[in-house]
């Protein structure tokens, strides 16, 4: 069946972490730049250079997250070293009590850095300690340590801690569901072209890189259009559905199969050879001869035709490959259907595998 390649999603993801933690550290290197200047100028020196510190240390770590892979571990390390620089701010007995407000960033700089599971228990962790330390700086001063201060800044601090989960929580679901809607065929739950040209480039340089063979299989149901004619295109779908629940069943979690349009389907198969590719077909047609379609109370029997190309014997990209396949798909279609095709047939041309003007034979013959 089906199985989205782990790399996409954290792509993607890591595309967004890497804007948002630049960001981050831009803004980091500019803030305590300037308040260590101010304490320099006010003699603060020790929270100076604390401050000092964690500017020079975000504008080293903004040059080397441009490349880096290993961008979740950076980001850890940037929120404990920034952490543990405010809990040393806080714990100086010449910081203010207002310097505590930086509490509240602690929330929404973890969930957009880390994610929500790591940025929800960092978070908790993080607010603990400071809650601590205020406690510990001010616990003679009564205008400052009593239950109501202390139940504001609880609330306060909350509150931003599950806005900022909540948001979080949401933009990874709807960031889900808007890649499922962008890469899903909606009749067949299948992957459609654009994912299967996507996944296409990752498994062409991991084949290429690991040395295994990596073949195209490109599939038409036969007279597909005689269903839709006679029983309506909802039988169509029924069809359509069918096969595609069956294919899907029936291949490797390692195998992509996508509707690439109509009643055409592909399917990309790493590591197996041209001849085991072959078999794996032939055996899907046997399948699908032996598990008719219920339409409309009647069994329809339903097969394809096939043609098969592999990566470096038949053409170096998905474009070289598509045209093999699609030419031996229609090799298989002139040779009687239900057929599968791995080699040209000599002096084969699509115009010959059906009269009719255009060359090449319509969709679903």
């Amino acid at each position: 069946m089906n199985s989205p390649r782990p790399m996409d999603r954290a792509t993607a993801d890591m595309t967004y972490r890497r804007v948002i933690f630049s960001v981050m550290l831009l803004i980091t290197f500019i803030g305590a730049s300037l308040f260590s200047a101010l304490n320099f100028y006010q003699g603060v020196v020790a929270l100076a250079l604390i401050e000092l510190g964690m500017a020079a240390f975000s504008l080293a770590l903004l040059c080397l997250i441009r490349n880096t892979r290993d961008l979740a571990s950076w980001s850890l390390t940037y929120i404990s070293a920034i952490f543990g620089g405010f809990l040393l701010i806080f714990a100086h007995p010449d910081a203010t009590p207002s310097v505590f407000i930086w509490v509240l960033l602690i929330p929404l700089v973890t969930h957009l850095l880390v994610g929500r599971f790591m940025g929800l228990a960092f978070s908790l962790i993080a607010i603990f300690l400071a809650g601590g330390v205020y406690i510990w700086r001010f616990q003679g001063n009564p205008s400052l340590v009593n239950p109501l201060e202390l139940a504001n800044m609880a609330i306060c601090v909350l509150t931003v801690l599950i806005f900022s989960h909540v948001y979080e929580v949401s933009r990874e679901r709807s960031e889900a569901r808007l890649r499922k809607l962008a890469t899903t065929d909606g009749l067949t739950g299948l992957a459609n072209r654009m994912r299967f040209t996507d996944v296409f480039g990752w498994e062409q340089r991991k084949a290429q890189r690991e040395k295994y063979p990596l073949c195209l299989v490109l599939i038409d149901l036969d007279h597909f259009k005689s269903i839709n004619d006679s029983y309506g295109h909802e039988a169509g779908d029924q069809v359509l559905q069918h096969v595609a629940t069956l294919l899907a069943e029936r291949l490797r979690a390692t195998d992509l199969i996508c509707r690439i349009g109509g009643e055409e389907f592909g399917i990309m198969v790493p590591n197996c050879t041209l001849g085991q590719v072959e078999f794996v077909v032939h055996e899907l047609q046997r399948v699908l001869a032996e598990t008719p379609c219920r339409v409309l109370d009647q069994d329809l029997q339903i097969t394809f035709s096939a043609g098969i190309a592999q990566l470096g014997r038949d053409g170096d990209d998905l474009r070289a490959l598509f045209s093999v396949a699609d030419r031996r798909m229609y090799q298989s279609k002139a040779d009687g259907r239900n057929r599968v095709t791995s080699v040209d047939r000599p002096g084969f041309t699509m115009g010959s595998a059906d009269p009719a003007p255009g060359g090449r034979a319509p969709a679903g013959d």
